[in-house]
C-alpha cells in the first residue's frame, strides 16, 4: 500500500491551496501514483512490506508505507515507517520552502522536531511528544 504524503503541513511548510480544476488534477496524479505502487506490488516488482521485513529508508523502524517525492515518477517511492511518511509531510506544492534545520527545535535526545515549550515553576522547557524528553531552553 502506498500512504502518499496524506499529511500536510508536517514540518511547518505551507502549502498552496490548490482549488477547482487544479485540486482535481492533483489529486488525480497521487492517485495514480498509489494505485502504480499497489500494482507493482501485486506483480512483485515493488517489495510486499507486509509481507516482508524492509527497514524504513530514513531511520532503522521497520518500513510500512512507500512515499513518494514526485507523483510523475510513480515507482520511484521509498519504502518508509508511518512516523517518517508523516514527518516528510505532503509533497503538494508549497508556498515557501522549508525553514532552516537549526531554526527548527529539535530535541537533543532523538532529534525529532515534535518539540513543545511548557514551563515549569517559572522556567521554560523543551518537552519532546516523541520520547518525553525535557531539557531547558537555552
Amino acid at each position: 500500500m502506498c500512504a502518499c504524503a496524506t499529511m500536510g503541513n508536517a514540518m511547518g511548510r505551507k502549502k498552496i491551496v490548490l482549488k477547482g480544476q487544479e485540486r482535481i488534477e492533483w489529486t488525480r496524479l497521487r492517485r495514480r501514483a498509489a494505485n502504480a505502487v499497489q500494482r507493482a506490488v501485486l506483480k512483485g516488482d515493488l517489495t510486499d512490506l507486509k509481507s516482508t521485513y524492509v527497514k524504513c529508508s530514513d531511520c532503522v523502524a521497520r518500513a510500512t508505507v512507500y512515499n513518494h517525492k514526485d507523483y510523475n515518477k510513480p515507482l520511484e517511492a521509498e519504502p518508509v515507517c508511518g512516523d517518517c511518511n508523516i514527518r516528510r509531510g505532503s509533497n503538494a506544492p508549497l508556498v515557501d520552502p522549508r525553514p532552516d534545520e537549526g531554526s527548527v527545535p529539535r530535541c537533543s535526545q532523538c532529534g525529532s522536531s515534535n518539540v513543545l515549550a511548557k514551563k515549569n515553576d517559572g522556567n521554560p522547557l523543551r518537552f519532546c511528544r516523541r520520547c518525553g524528553h525535557e531539557e531547558p531552553v537555552k
